[in-house]
């Protein structure tokens, strides 16, 4: 009986060993079917308050950042300058990249709660702010247009009725 807890047990742990190893890479179908989907809900128009006064997009990194990080900075940028630029000129989208690790932005470190690198979205309405860590972005930031095409869904969902 014990041999065969045993022989268990290690079958267990090597199953749960090799588990570990596998590739993290997503092919781009797998990536686009596990894309949420982002629908907004039409209301009466005296209801209406679906589209935001303005939007913060911030992306936070350390110092020492990963080639992960990097893209994903990257492709946020790319995303927001392509896709946004009168939206950032009119002042409808404030986007940033902040530096955790710099002093001159710990305000704003704080009130996002934000370490190591992570992006947020700040949906404001009025006086009400709603903060929102997307962490989809490490899903998909293998493939360059799934994860442009999510951001650009993602931050639409906040502009468009």
């Amino acid at each position: 009986m014990k041999n065969v807890l045993f022989v268990f047990g290690l079958s267990v742990l090597l199953l749960n060993l090799t588990g570990c190893t596998g590739s993290s890479e997503v092919s781009p179908e797998k990536a686009e079917s596990l894309t949420p989907t982002i629908t907004i809900v039409s209301t009466p128009s005296s209801d209406l308050k679906e589209v935001v006064d303005s939007l913060q997009v911030y992306y936070f990194h350390g110092v020492n950042r990963c080639n992960t990080c990097l893209t994903i900075g990257e492709y946020v940028r790319e995303t927001i300058e392509d896709k946004y630029s009168s939206e950032i000129e009119n002042g409808k989208i404030d986007y940033r990249e902040i530096n955790i690790d710099d002093t001159e932005d710990r305000d704003l470190v704080n009130k996002f709660e934000a370490s190591g690198s992570s992006l947020y979205l700040n949906a404001i309405r009025g006086e009400d702010e709603t903060i929102e860590k997307d962490m989809y972005v490490w899903r998909v930031a293998n493939d360059e247009t799934v994860f442009k095409r999510y951001l650009e869904d993602r931050i639409n969902s906040f502009l468009v009725n």
